[in-house]
């Protein structure tokens, strides 16, 4: 007797369908700098912007300071251009070092880690106060504009007021301020 199984029949023409392939693949194993591709082009993306802002903020910080000792733009902007590459190197450097030793070895290295934290702690504190140099440096002063003229008309009035106050005062009865004189010095006052 010959049985022929209707699933399997079906199962191959299946297995022979763009369907069964694409299936297929879709749920194989992916190696994970396939997998997470975008989340890590994004990240380093994301990582050299803000180097890139931190670098222009912290180099703003530095250029005015060496401005300021040199007096020479040219000599100043290399110095900056030197100072915040090297430091920048420098973060890059130990900090792979110091988390590769961390993460795939369990060492903490106390004096890596000193120096990764003193150097992030000065390119955070020169990205911050270059950032507000920045914005000060590049905003234009307010214009100033004098009001002598209306000072002066509003001193003119404050005197014509005290001195109507002072009369109201010396307007007496047997000594005693008068009750109309002491409505007209709550009425000046409150002007």
């Amino acid at each position: 007797m010959n049985f022929d199984d209707l699933y399997e029949k079906e199962f191959r023409e299946f297995e022979d369908s763009d369907l069964y392939h694409r299936l297929d693949n879709k749920y194989l194993p992916v190696p994970y700098h396939r997998k997470f591709k975008l989340v890590c082009n994004i990240s380093i993306a994301a990582s050299y912007l803000f180097n890139g802002l931190s670098g222009i903020t912290a180099s703003f910080l530095v250029y005015l300071f060496l401005f300021q000792i040199i007096g020479n733009s040219a000599t100043a902007l290399c110095f900056t251009i030197g100072a915040i590459v090297l430091l920048e190197l420098m973060k890059r450097k130990l900090s792979s070092l110091f988390f590769k030793d961390f993460l795939l070895y369990k060492a903490f290295r106390i004096l890596p880690f000193l120096m990764l934290l003193l150097l992030s702690i000065l390119s955070i504190t020169s990205s911050f106060y270059g950032s507000q140099r920045l914005v000060v440096e590049l905003t234009e002063a307010p214009e100033s504009y004098s009001n002598d003229g209306e000072i002066s008309g509003l001193n003119s009035q404050i005197e014509k007021l005290d001195k109507q106050i002072e009369d109201a005062r010396n307007t007496t009865y047997s000594g005693v301020t008068t009750a109309p004189s002491q409505e007209t010095i709550k009425t000046l006052s409150n002007q």
